[in-house]
């Protein structure tokens, strides 16, 4: 799996919104392995990914 990650901020009026994008790209192989180790790994990456948004806006906002 090799993913990519792109933090998007972009101003609207007074405030900015945040957006972040994961391209994670997995082997046909690797894929119909381990289907249901694929859903935990996104769900946990959905997760990190949710709180490194928080602490980055908490970062920015100072």
């Amino acid at each position: 799996m090799s993913p990519k990650v792109e933090w998007l901020i972009e101003p609207k009026g007074s405030h900015s919104v945040f957006t972040a994008i994961t391209y994670m790209r997995a082997g046909h192989l690797w894929s119909k392995l381990f289907k249901k180790g694929m859903k935990n790994i996104i769900e946990a990456h959905n997760k990190h990914t949710w709180e490194e948004a928080k602490n980055l806006k908490k970062i920015l906002e100072k």
